[in-house]
């Protein structure tokens, strides 16, 4: 190309989309007196860009999964080597997830 580049917009338009179930909503107290408020979501998470009227009412939250069935379990290799001293102790795996 030669010459001057010119810029061109470009508009993004998402077809409607549509869903029709609400997930419950539930709100637990923790022992600090916070409120973690789970639930009430229409869309799939991370789905801002549908507009105010569409987002979610609560963020998610970040949770740890702890499995009590041992070392045994289908997990990806990543997980059983950083986690291979509590596989088998669903207890030490749990304490290992709060404090690091």
């Amino acid at each position: 190309m030669k010459g001057p580049i010119e810029w061109t917009e470009a508009v993004l338009k998402l077809g409607e989309v549509s869903y029709p179930g609400t997930i419950e909503t539930i709100e637990f107290v923790r022992s600090n007196g916070t409120k973690v408020t789970l639930g009430g979501q229409s869309v799939p998470p991370f789905y801002n860009f549908l507009g105010l009227e569409k987002r979610n009412p609560h963020p998610p939250v970040v949770t740890y999964d702890v499995f009590d069935m041992g070392a045994d379990m289908m997990l990806p290799k990543p997980i059983k080597v950083e986690y291979k001293g509590y596989l088998d102790n669903p207890v030490e795996w749990a304490k290992f997830a709060v404090d690091k």
